[in-house]
């Protein structure tokens, strides 16, 4: 009598579980997507506001405490997300997790505003040293908003993870705005980001509640065979992904050049806008699979993860084509040059989302050593690129040695996942995307469509990218079902929202 309630109980949550993860992954990729609009319309106010120098100096800043922020926050984020995930009752390692993450987040703003005059010395850059101590202030505020986002991943909690992080993208550009437009320049924008973070904080507050104070016998040293592999990926990965904007400053470039890149490289990191939600439920879903022995379906879906990747393909080649007509009426005519860097950079980008993909899929699998082994020479490879083309090419030569250390971050791996769990990309998607992504490319660059018209020919781009891959065959019956999932999940997501 014993087993069909226990069957009940292992068939049951399958389709449920299967669509609050996929349901997830929706909600926080739309959440993540308001960078779109309001990264567009922040970037191109400071631009103008600023100019290319003075948003260089931002720029900088800012990188240089993303750094801070986001390494300290990969001591704890996804193993945080798998230790709550797993606990029965999660108050303790809650409370303990939050403790360690804002002290060190505390701890880390005091040695910057220290450090700082050391630090904008050596970039040349003394005028920078009262930016950097300002901003080193949003690093407590960061952890502490990423350590609750991280809990409510852990707890399944999804949807109100996503409100926390679309309220942080909408109110960073009303308050930068609004504070820039008071007149406070350059200090505004950094003010404005802080209150941001805050209001991310506020709202996680109302979901969650876990203590500062309370008695916690949950040792932290129990996360450290995660933590610290984890640690030195995520490390390496963001000191990669930034080292590239620091290296053309210390070697000579100026912060009128610095500027130009920096409006490059965030542009381009809006093709990787999937990359935060595909993570965390990429290794929730392949976790679980494991647990269940679903080898055949983890196959399944490291090779679908890795499709969607190839998926960026095409449209990054669209914008890729139309970047010569969309940075100037972005950001004006003065930064038309980092057209030619948006170029290279957006394909790097599809590759740095390939590594966290594949990454995702490796912790899961209970190799999370080997996410370490992959991503820590790729900074030391960067640097060496960056020394020996940038003297010569300048921020072009930057934007090469990035984009040829990220492809070859994502063949390895791609190739780890395939020793792991014998699985590669499919090579007719591969050729698929490649094709659709020339042609479309080409349309777009030598078709020229002179002020809003560029936007009208972006989005007949995107349409056409899709009608072409259905055409060759790319969009199957197993697409329309993980739609129908998104939208099954939205509807009876209204019904229960917020959690």
């Amino acid at each position: 009598m014993s087993h069909p309630p226990s069957n009940s109980k292992t068939t049951d949550p399958k389709p449920d579980l299967k669509s609050r993860l996929l349901g997830g992954t929706a909600w926080i990729t739309l959440a993540e997507a308001l960078i779109l609009p309001t990264g567009f319309i922040t970037l191109t106010f400071l631009t103008r506001q600023l100019g290319t120098e003075g948003y260089g100096l931002f720029a900088l800043a800012a990188t240089l405490v993303t750094w801070i922020e986001w390494g300290l926050n990969s001591v704890f984020s996804r193993t945080t997300i798998k230790f709550v995930s797993e606990a029965e009752e999660s108050a303790a390692i809650a409370t303990s997790v939050l403790r360690a993450q804002l002290g060190c987040g505390l701890l880390a703003a005091f040695v910057v505003i220290l450090a700082a005059p050391t630090i904008t010395t050596l970039l040349h850059e003394p005028s920078l040293t009262p930016l950097l101590r300002l901003f080193a202030l949003e690093i407590p505020l960061v952890n502490l908003a990423q350590a609750h986002q991280n809990i409510l991943a852990g707890l399944g909690r999804f949807g109100p993870r996503a409100l926390a992080t679309a309220v942080r993208w909408v109110a960073r550009l009303l308050f930068i705005v609004g504070f820039v437009s008071m007149g406070f320049s350059l200090m505004g924008a950094i003010l404005g980001s802080l209150a941001a973070m805050l209001a991310d904080v506020v709202v996680c507050r109302l979901y969650i509640q876990p203590s500062l104070w309370a008695p916690s016998t949950f040792p932290l040293k129990a996360l450290t065979g995660y933590a610290v592999p984890l640690f030195l990926a995520a490390l390496s990965t963001r000191l990669f992904a930034k080292l590239d904007l620091i290296a053309l400053k210390a070697l000579g470039g100026t912060a009128e050049q610095a500027g130009l890149y920096a409006v490059a490289q965030n542009l381009a990191l809006f093709g990787g806008v999937m990359s935060p939600a595909l993570a965390p439920v990429l290794i929730a879903t392949v976790s679980q699979l494991l647990s269940q022995e679903e080898i055949t379906k983890v196959r399944s879906l490291s090779r679908s993860a890795m499709r969607a990747v190839l998926l960026h393909i095409p449209f990054a080649a669209l914008l890729a084509g139309a970047a010569g007509e969309l940075v100037p009426l972005l950001f004006g005519a003065p930064f038309l040059p980092a057209a030619t860097l948006f170029r290279l950079l957006i394909f790097s980008t599809v590759s740095t989302v390939m590594i966290a993909v594949t990454g995702a899929i490796l912790v899961a699998s209970d190799r999370p050593t080997w996410t370490a082994i992959l991503t820590l020479p790729m900074p030391l490879f960067a640097i060496l690129g960056h020394w020996l083309l940038v003297p010569s090419l300048g921020a072009v030569g930057a934007s090469l040695a990035t984009l040829l250390v990220a492809t070859v971050g994502s063949l390895a791996g791609v190739v780890a996942v395939y020793i792991r769990w014998r699985v590669l990309p499919a090579r007719m998607t591969l050729a698929r995307c490649c094709l659709v992504g020339f042609v479309v490319g080409a349309i777009a660059q030598y078709w020229p469509t002179p002020g809003l018209w560029v936007l009208l020919k972006l989005a007949g781009g995107a349409i056409a990218i899709v009608v072409l891959l259905w055409l060759l065959g790319e969009v199957g019956d197993e697409d329309k079902k993980v739609l129908q999932t998104y939208l099954k999940f939205n509807r009876t997501d209204r019904h229960t929202s917020p959690e």
